[in-house]
């Protein structure tokens, strides 16, 4: 399981409700499926739109339609990939950020 993680990795806590979950199993089993939670927070105000999040954790954070609190960490991957362009194949970066749940 996860633990706190190092000051350098921005934590915060999101607030919200489930609206969707999923449990994709490992390929190797000894590790433990990862579980995949959408979590809609509430508007800022009455002319924008709620936002929806996705955290990865280990174990089930709430069941749909339920109002969840959790600690999440903000992770990042930065890989390239190619693109095809009019000139060709073309090496770009690639950054992927994601919401990992900090369980204890």
């Amino acid at each position: 399981m996860a633990t706190a993680s190092p000051p350098h990795v921005p934590e915060l806590t999101l607030s919200g409700r489930a609206t969707y979950i999923r449990e994709v199993p490992s390929r190797d089993p000894k590790w433990p499926p990862t579980i995949y939670t959408d979590i809609v927070v509430p508007a800022a105000d009455e002319y924008s739109s709620p936002v929806t999040y996705q955290v990865r954790s280990r174990s089930r954070l709430a069941e749909k339609d339920q109002d969840v609190s959790v600690r999440v960490a903000l992770k990042s991957f930065a890989g390239r990939r190619t693109i095809q362009t009019q000139s060709g194949p073309k090496e770009v970066p690639n950054l992927t950020l994601s919401l990992q749940a900090v369980e204890k």
